[in-house]
Parts: C-alpha cells; sequence; structure tokens
C-alpha cells in the first residue's frame, strides 16, 4: 500500500501551541525546534502522517489519532514512523518506509505499507 501527501508550508505559520499539541508528539515539536526552519520541518512531519493514513486507505481522522503514528529521525536524518502496537495489530503493518522532501513552499512525503 502506497500514500502520498502534499503539504504548503504556510499551513503551519503562527499556529498555538494547543494546535500543535492536538497533531503532533512532544517529541515531533521538539525535534522541528531544532531545524532551521520550524515551519518545513513541521509540515514535512504532518505530510508523512497523512501520507500513512492514504496508504491505510482511511486519511484523515477516521478513526486513527495522528499521535499514535510518531515521525522520528535517524541520526542522519532519515525520517520513520513509531506505530501504536493498537494501529500495528488493527491493520496488520508488518513493515512502513517513509520518505520526505522540502521545495520551497512545499513539504512532500511518501509511505510504503507492508
Amino acid at each position: 500500500m502506497v500514500g502520498i501527501d502534499l503539504v504548503k508550508t504556510d499551513r503551519f505559520k503562527n499556529k498555538s501551541e494547543s494546535f500543535f499539541g492536538k497533531y503532533f508528539t512532544k517529541g515531533e515539536i521538539e525535534y522541528a525546534k531544532t531545524r532551521k526552519n520550524f515551519d518545513e520541518s513541521i509540515a514535512g512531519i504532518f505530510a508523512c502522517k497523512e501520507a500513512f493514513l492514504k496508504a491505510l486507505g482511511i486519511g484523515v481522522f477516521k478513526g486513527i489519532e495522528l499521535k499514535e503514528v510518531e515521525v522520528l529521525h535517524e541520526n542522519n536524518g532519515a525520517p520513520f514512523l513509531s506505530i501504536s502496537n493498537n494501529v500495528k495489530k488493527q491493520y496488520k503493518i508488518k513493515n512502513c518506509s517513509v520518505s520526505i522532501s522540502h521545495d520551497g513552499d512545499f513539504s512532500i512525503a511518501i509511505c510504503v505499507i507492508n
């Protein structure tokens, strides 16, 4: 299963802490704060979460909380997902690969689930 999502970076400008707390884990927010461009980084993380949900065929707000899927990063910066056991069991997820890219005002992510 494959999902892809494109997000305009401006979508996350001037949002409140409570907004970020609804959709992102503390780890994701802290990671984005360490990056050169917070809005670009958080947009990429959001695109990754949406790409995952699209790969499942369910989309946003269709039974999985966005915080049940956390975007983490390897030491080299490569993203990967930490998925709750509940979601793994429910959707029989064995393996999941993701990639995030940024260009100008947009962030894009792709997710492949086996």
